[in-house]
């Protein structure tokens, strides 16, 4: 295991969510709450800041964990050139050793620079349970058992209706819905099984301002900067009838539903369960 200075107090966080469930909304809060994403030398590119606040190369070095083949490599790590030829020229070997040496750096460089607070958002680690306890293994090694694991839990009607929107989804927007399905797997376990791990119902929580109270939970301070994150963007409404369409379209629908209905209940958010009345 990585060891750090123990005269050196900081709380890594690490965000584990599903693309299109708030992740950069949430994430871009903890950074306005003083949690560092990192910097050149944690391969964290400043240009995603104000905008995503992803950890590209982890997300891509993640996305391809445990893939006997790379054949889409190319389109994983698009715009990603300087820094994908960065992380191989800098770390030779798999992509188990590439995620370590990213995780490594973080706590050298919080440790250099005493940042009080420093996370990255990924939304690959949860694809499957299988990858998310070696990653979560690897995440512990680097960072320490302290280390807090924060998520998103958007409800299934309006994830997919977001993806309606984009016409490159459409082709795909079954499997977009069973992807749905294994996360939520990947999430039971960690409400089950991991400790000092986080869900936040998105929207809900911004939108009633309880995130405030589950930000000041994690150890980061309330700023100003956190409470204009979320004002003036508002995600899509869910309707009966979004919810109707939902049904009608897919096979699986109830199932997701019953499934976020049960996580959402878990986490104390029984307010915001679907009805499939």
């Amino acid at each position: 295991m990585f060891q750090r200075k123990p005269e050196v107090i900081m709380q890594p966080i690490f965000i584990a969510c599903m693309g299109g469930t708030g992740s950069s909304l949430l994430t871009k809060t903890l950074v306005a709450c003083g949690m560092e994403p990192g910097n050149a030398v944690t391969y964290f590119e400043e240009r995603w800041r104000p905008w995503t606040c992803q950890h590209d190369i982890f997300t891509a070095l993640a996305h391809m964990y445990r893939e006997e083949d790379n054949h889409d490599l190319k389109w994983r790590t698009r715009g990603l050139k300087e820094e994908w030829a960065r992380i191989h020229a800098d770390v030779p070997g798999s992509l188990t050793v590439k995620m370590s040496h990213i995780l490594r750096r973080y706590v050298e460089e919080a440790e250099r620079n005493n940042w009080p607070a420093f996370g990255i958002k990924d939304t690959r680690t949860t694809d499957t349970l299988e990858k998310w306890l070696d990653i979560s293994r690897l995440i512990r090694n680097a960072w320490g058992e302290e280390t807090i694991f924060v998520t998103t839990v958007r409800d299934p009607v309006t994830y997919i209706h977001r993806l309606f929107k984009d016409e490159r989804f459409l082709p795909t927007k079954g499997e977009h819905l069973l992807h749905y399905l294994r996360v939520w797997e990947v999430f039971r376990y960690m409400f089950n099984s991991e400790k000092n791990t986080n869900f936040i119902a998105y929207p809900q929580a911004f939108e009633d301002g309880s995130i405030k109270e589950k930000v000041e939970s994690l150890g980061l301070a309330w700023t100003s900067e956190a409470q204009a994150v979320y004002d003036g963007k508002k995600p899509t409404k869910i309707t009966q009838e979004l919810i109707d369409e939902f049904r009608e379209t897919f096979t699986y629908a109830d199932q997701a539903i019953t499934k976020y209905n049960q996580l959402i209940s878990s986490i104390g958010r029984g307010d915001c369960q679907i009805s499939l009345k």
